[in-house]
């Protein structure tokens, strides 16, 4: 497993101090300057991993600590097989599409989301979200085992929504973005398994907004 966690501006920032809690069992770690397009790829010539990967995304691009697109032509082949999780906006849409004819399955988002909130106070409901999320997307090779995942995945968020409920309930203020950055890990959710020429979501995802 290589990790990827861009740092170049603030919410990039909120993503990498989130994942320095987290303490994944990842066998190559990219983070802040060394998670660049040439980094990925030559970890990936020494031999194809998964990737969990947070940073800005769109349509069509993720991109690395210099803000270029990680995943060019060259590294989606060296990805061929494997899983990659984009904690990135709008990742699954064209991006998405693109790595799935290249024999990846693509977990990332269909829409903008928000990076996680900072406050000591929710450092144990992200570990838990993000801890699973790890542990789980590798798993997805097939449309029963992508419903699973996000099945699990909702479920397991909205405990966390309660747990939040209940630090509000004991005076913790929680911003709406907050409670947004909690559902939009199953509800923006969109799934490409390779070589699939139709993506996954949660049943009860709502309509795709237009960006």
């Amino acid at each position: 497993m290589i990790s990827f966690i861009t740092n170049y501006d603030d919410a990039t920032l909120e993503n990498y101090n989130t994942y320095q809690t987290l303490v994944l069992p990842v066998t190559i770690a990219l983070s802040g300057y060394t998670a660049t397009q040439l980094h990925l790829s030559d970890e990936l010539r020494l031999g194809a991993k998964n990737v969990f990967i947070m940073s800005h995304g769109n349509h069509d691009k993720v991109s690395d600590q210099n803000e270029n697109n990680v995943f060019t032509t060259p590294i989606l082949d060296l990805l061929s097989k494997k899983n990659v999780f984009a904690y990135a906006c709008n990742s699954a849409n064209i991006l998405g599409e693109i790595a799935s004819k290249k024999s990846i399955t693509w977990c990332g988002f269909k829409e903008p989301i928000n990076s996680p909130t900072q406050d000591v106070e929710l450092i144990s409901i992200y570990q838990e979200l993000f801890r699973f999320i790890f542990s789980e997307y590798v798993k997805v090779k097939c449309d029963s085992t992508a419903i699973t995942y996000l099945e699990e995945l909702k479920l397991l968020c909205t405990q966390k929504m309660y747990d939040l409920d209940d630090l509000v309930d004991s005076n913790y203020y929680a911003s709406i973005s907050t409670y947004q950055s909690i559902k939009q890990l199953w509800e923006k959710q969109k799934i490409w398994l390779a070589n699939n020429n139709q993506y996954t979501v949660h049943r009860d995802s709502p309509p795709e907004l237009v960006w």
